[in-house]
């Protein structure tokens, strides 16, 4: 996998990458954040570029429901932004796939919207570390649409 350095100040778009739980897949919430976040940045100068990750139906546990990254392909088309996909090869990698994907999303993009449930640690250390790395970041909540959660109500 290659890595791709952090946006220069000349960057051609503006780079948000996003990311979730296995199991996100409410689509109102997601446009509902999304919109919030980009917002202020749809009127700008620079087009809006979605990241995501790309997740290979091998790595999706939740097949009956969409996951965040055809959500946010979904969102791209809709919107008219430019739709980046940032794919790992999990046969390859195998349990390294995922957080060396997100660390390739985090070099690539200038935002993070994160949909976390608060339990998830491979989310957790997206938003950390994307803190720590300087980037936009926002958390959207979604425990209380978590399947399990909803099943229980």
């Amino acid at each position: 996998m290659e890595y791709i350095s952090h946006p220069t100040p000349y960057s051609t778009t503006y780079r948000v990458a996003i990311c979730a739980g296995a199991g996100f897949s409410d689509w109102d919430y997601f446009v509902y954040a999304a919109d919030i976040l980009l917002q202020h940045r749809a009127a700008g100068p620079l087009p809006i570029e979605i990241v995501y990750g790309a997740c290979t139906p091998f790595e999706d546990t939740f097949q009956i429901h969409p996951n965040v990254d055809q959500l946010a392909l979904r969102y791209a088309k809709e919107k008219g932004y430019i739709a980046t996909p940032l794919a790992t090869r999990h046969d390859l990698y195998g349990d390294a796939a995922i957080p060396l994907r997100y660390t390739a999303m985090r070099k690539y993009a200038h935002a993070v919207l994160a949909f976390w449930d608060r339990k998830d640690k491979s989310i957790r250390k997206m938003i950390s570390l994307s803190e720590k790395e300087g980037l936009a970041v926002r958390v959207a909540p979604w425990y209380y649409h978590h399947p399990k959660k909803m099943l229980t109500a």
